[in-house]
């Protein structure tokens, strides 16, 4: 073997070894996002549990608290005035109360939003993930052929092209977690 066989022979897997590095980069990030991702699922998910059940507790006290100050104005119309003024603003309070309590709860319809977010990053995690492997394998495939077959070789190269041309359309679909506000959003979730 010539010595320009050699160098062309030690660039190609100078070239291979760089692909392959490159790959067990992008899969071990691949798994650190996976891992991130799930996590952040895990701690939202937990969190929404928390914040509904206390408003959820506090929606009912409010909702007693509201039906006892109702009972009391009640008894006390027939008081004098000035009472009737206080207890009128205690009812007034607790009805606001009740509408912040009301948009709280609605604003924790984020935890979907989230949900959507996460599973539409993971599946592209994956998607990119099975892009890596597949261009791995014809890597591998691309090492036995022959140097001057450029056919063979060309057809590989094509096959690479067309798999990063797919992955290409699936990371241009739409986002399903749309919304960008929570003051935006007609769903009522509890």
């Amino acid at each position: 073997m010539g010595k320009g066989s050699t160098e062309s022979s030690d660039l190609r897997e100078a070239v291979y070894g760089l692909a392959e590095d490159l790959n067990r980069l992008v899969s071990r990030e691949n798994q650190i996002l996976q891992g991130e991702l799930g996590q952040v699922s895990t701690l939202v998910g937990d969190a929404i549990k928390t914040l509904v059940k206390s408003f959820n507790n506090l929606n009912g006290q409010v909702a007693e608290q509201e039906n006892l100050v109702q009972f009391i104005v009640a008894e006390v119309l027939h008081s004098n005035d000035q009472e009737v003024e206080q207890l009128s603003r205690i009812s007034e309070l607790s009805q606001q109360i009740n509408q912040n309590v009301a948009s709280a709860t609605r604003s924790l319809q984020f935890d979907d939003i989230v949900q959507q977010l996460i599973t539409h990053s993971h599946r592209r995690t994956k998607q990119m993930e099975q892009l890596f492997a597949g261009l791995t394998e014809k890597l591998s495939e691309l090492k036995v052929v022959e140097p001057q077959d450029s056919t063979q070789i060309a057809k590989y190269l094509e096959g690479m092209q067309e798999e990063i041309n797919r992955f290409r359309v699936a990371l241009e679909k739409t986002n399903p977690g749309k919304q960008t506000s929570m003051g935006a959003g007609k769903a009522e979730l509890f």
